[in-house]
This record gives structure tokens, C-alpha cells and sequence, in this order.
């Protein structure tokens, strides 16, 4: 595709200069791929879109506070110093970004502080812009560290155009940072309070940690129209044996795998092998995803609001569909969605229908009106085998649906009585204990079974 398909006009206005007050309840567009319907809800309601054992894959990446402001030795001129990482630790070398750079050259010294009390050296250009800086700094690196921490600010986008402010310290960083590297915070995990992963986690949804020190390349203008010519830049990534079992096993078994922002994105897809299961990996990616690509490991994931002709935004069309997500867009932009790192969420959903066996118990004369009651709410109705005890009938019966297994009981409950309905599996999950008890009323027999409903005989089979 050529870039400037990803072009858009985005009023400056809509771009979000601050966090909405509370982390979960920023505005939460949810997209349908497989039926193009689009919902509008609050971030916090995420939860309704998933279930027991589905999987959120996150970046623990933690932002540090990588801009500093110095002065020039003997002109004053105040510099702004980008920190990008750490080279060496004994030597104090750190690979920047300087700005003005023309005025900075080899030699020079630069300081920082109201007291002028840290000290750098200029010993190596490496690009326009980039410097490397040698800290002058006699004591431990921790104490190194911490002073030169102390005399920066939370690294905001060029499009949050305003002052930093106290709150940034934590708003512009996850609840769940532990590994530091980042010089931008992955926006998608921002909305996510502790009170929503409690609630996440008392229905049962699994959390997984993948680390990817998310750079400023994320932000920087593509020069080439052609976008298979555009280079990413390499960002440091670490996915480990934990995170590859967690994510593996909700897979094999058919559970939902949500994949929070465009970092846990392109590292997933630099680490799934051939089989479509993840690898541990530790290194380095400049993976570049825009349409089209085929996905390996996630069938839902979240991202916040991009600039126009970004590579966060190629990534989102890729995976939802390039009219889809444009039009998605559109609509962000009638409905009044606030844009960028400190905007509104975006929740992708591949939820192609999944086939659910059901044992249905109803009275031999009610089985048409049951039949056709479930059936407004499942029009992929298949009764599979039916059988009769005296005045009760039993059906099993496969419908498809792409909705959570909670709305369907909420369905089931509906149209007929889900105290009369057993759910048998749920795509690849499988319910032991009601096939079990299925099973042991001995109504349907394992020929009928393994003749009639193929699908489940082999998860039967499966999990004998």
C-alpha cells in the first residue's frame, strides 16, 4: 500500500492534551470484523467482551524520564537532551537526540541542573541529530542514575503540545511498568486501573507480560511513498518461557488471545514460529506490519487512536481491515473520540463464529416452539440428533455464534430456560463434567455422536 492512503484530516483539537480522569473510563469504540458493526461503550466495559481463560497479552515496558534541558558551555543556549539508552554503565555513555543540533559538536559540554551539577561531554555524532554524551559523574551508578532521573520529565509526544505537569510522572506510564527502557509509554495499557484487572481477574481472564522498549520510531515521519522501501527503527524486545506457556495454552484450547497495543503486536509476530505458536525471544525487531498481512497468534486486540500516516495506525488497518478501520475512524472523528496517547481506546474483535454444542431438555409437545424461540437468537441452528424419555425430549443441537460465551447463556436464558440447557463446548473448549453427565443419562449413544456431530466426538476425543 502507499502511504498516503493513510492520510486523514485530524482537527487539532481532537487530539487529547490530557488522560481522561479516570483510567477505565475512557471512550472505547468496539469493531466487529466478521460483521463490520462498530459499538460505542467505556473502556471499562472490555470485560464484557471476554471470558473465563481468555488471554491479554501486555508490555510491562517502563517509561523513564528521557528528556532533559541544559545549557551550552560558555554560550548558555539551552539544549533539549532526548536520552534514547544507556551504552555502556561504567563510562556513563548514553546515545541521544539533541536539539538544536547544529550547536552541538565533539568536545562540547553540556550542563544540567539549577546548579549546573551534572556534567556531560560530547564525544561522538552518529546521526543528524544523534549524539553520543559521556556523563561526568564520580559515584555509584544507582546514585548516577537517580540524579540524572531527578533532572528530567516524562518524555511526552511532539503532539501533546504543552507543558509537562506533575500528574504526567503517572499518568504517562501503566499500572504494571517494572522493566525500564521505554521513551514512550505503550498507550493501549494506559487505561487499564487496577480495578478493572481485578475485575479481569475475578472472571477468570488470564494476564500475560511481554516486554518491548517502545521507541520514538513509533513517531517518526515516513519519507517514502512506498511503503515497503520504510525502514523501522530496532526496539529492544524480551518474550519469556511463561509468556509463550500461557499464550500456547490458551490457543490449543480455543480461548480468546487480546493483544494490548501495537508493541505487543510486533512482538508477538516477531516471535510466533511457524506453527503459530510464540517462541521466547530476546533481541531486537524492527518488524514493520501495514496491510496486508496475515496474523499468527491474536484474534482481538486494543489501540488507542493514531495520527494520520503512522505506522501504529498501518498496523490497526492490517489487522481490522484498511475500509474498516478508516471508516472506523470516520466515525471517531463525527462521534467526538479524543486521539493519540492520552485519547480513546479501540478494541478489534476477529470474532468469527465459533460452533457451541448444546443438550437441550424441553417436553415433547414444546420441542418446535423451543426449537424456533432458540433459533431467533442463533439463526445457525443444526439439530444434530434428537431422542425422547417419556414426555421429555432431548435435543443436541450445534448453533454458531461469534458472541462471548456469557452473552450466549444470557441468550439461551432468553429464548428458552438455560436451567434446561447444557453447554457440551464453546469452540475448542470442552465441558467435561456436562458431557460427562450427558453421557451417563445415556440418551444419545456414542455412534450417534461420533456420526452426527463430528466436531464434538473429536473433542471428546481429545480430552478423554
Amino acid at each position: 500500500m502507499k502511504l498516503s492512503q493513510f492520510k486523514f484530516k485530524l482537527p487539532e483539537e481532537r487530539i487529547a492534551l490530557h488522560p481522561a480522569k479516570y483510567r477505565d473510563e475512557a471512550r472505547l469504540m468496539v469493531v466487529h470484523k466478521s460483521t463490520g458493526e462498530i459499538e460505542h461503550v467505556l473502556f471499562k466495559d472490555i470485560l464484557n467482551y471476554f471470558d473465563d481463560k481468555d488471554v491479554f497479552i501486555f508490555n510491562d515496558t517502563k517509561v523513564f524520564p528521557a528528556r532533559l534541558y541544559g545549557n551550552k558551555e560558555k554560550t548558555g543556549a539551552r539544549i533539549e537532551v532526548f536520552l534514547l539508552r544507556e551504552l555502556n554503565e561504567e563510562l556513563r555513555l548514553w546515545d541521544v537526540l539533541v536539539d538544536p543540533a547544529r550547536k552541538i559538536r565533539i568536545g562540547n559540554k553540556l550542563y544540567f541542573g539549577d546548579d549546573d551539577s551534572m556534567v556531560a561531554e560530547v564525544i561522538d555524532n552518529t546521526t543528524s541529530r544523534g549524539r553520543t554524551l559521556r556523563f561526568l559523574y564520580d559515584g555509584p551508578h544507582d546514585e548516577f542514575k537517580k540524579a540524572l532521573y531527578a533532572l528530567g520529565e516524562a518524555p511526552l509526544p511532539y503532539f501533546i503540545n504543552r507543558p509537562v505537569e506533575a500528574d504526567d510522572a503517572e499518568r504517562f506510564q501503566t499500572i504494571f511498568a517494572r522493566n525500564e527502557g521505554a521513551v514512550t509509554v505503550p498507550a493501549a495499557g494506559l487505561h487499564f486501573s487496577r480495578e478493572l484487572m481485578k475485575r479481569m481477574e475475578i472472571k477468570g481472564v488470564d494476564f500475560s507480560f511481554i516486554t518491548m522498549h517502545a521507541g520514538l520510531g513509533n513517531f517518526r515521519e515516513i519519507d517514502v511513498e512506498d511503503l515497503t522501501k520504510h525502514k523501522m527503527d530496532s526496539e529492544q524486545m524480551v518474550v519469556n518461557a511463561e509468556a509463550c506457556r500461557m499464550v500456547n495454552t490458551a490457543k490449543d484450547r480455543g480461548s480468546k488471545i487480546c493483544a494490548v497495543g501495537t508493541t505487543v503486536m510486533r512482538a508477538i509476530e516477531t516471535a510466533v514460529g511457524t506453527d503459530g505458536h510464540l517462541k521466547e525471544f530476546e533481541g531486537w525487531t524492527n518488524k514493520f506490519i501495514f496491510p496486508p498481512y496475515e496474523f499468527s497468534v491474536a484474534d482481538s486486540m486494543v489501540s488507542n487512536f493514531h495520527m494520520p500516516l503512522s505506522t501504529m495506525l498501518m498496523l490497526v488497518c492490517a489487522y481490522g481491515g484498511y475500509d474498516l478501520i478508516m471508516e472506523a475512524y470516520d466515525q471517531a472523528l463525527k462521534n467526538d473520540y479524543r486521539f493519540g496517547t492520552y485519547g480513546d481506546a479501540m478494541l478489534i474483535l476477529n470474532d468469527s463464529p465459533r460452533k457451541v454444542y448444546l443438550d437441550v431438555k424441553t417436553g415433547t409437545t414444546a420441542k418446535s416452539d423451543v426449537l424456533s424461540s432458540i433459533e431467533k437468537y442463533f439463526p445457525k441452528l443444526n439439530v444434530c440428533i434428537e431422542a425422547a424419555r417419556g414426555k421429555t425430549a432431548h435435543l443436541l443441537l450445534s448453533i454458531e455464534t461469534a458472541l462471548p460465551l456469557n452473552e450466549v447463556k444470557e441468550k439461551i436464558n432468553e429464548a428458552y430456560d438455560l436451567s434446561r440447557v447444557s453447554i457440551l463446548s464453546f469452540g475448542k473448549e470442552f465441558f467435561n463434567d456436562e458431557v460427562i453427565s450427558m453421557m451417563d443419562e445415556d440418551i444419545f449413544s456414542v455412534k450417534e455422536i461420533a456420526s452426527e456431530a463430528p466436531d464434538l466426538w473429536n473433542l471428546m476425543k481429545d480430552n478423554q
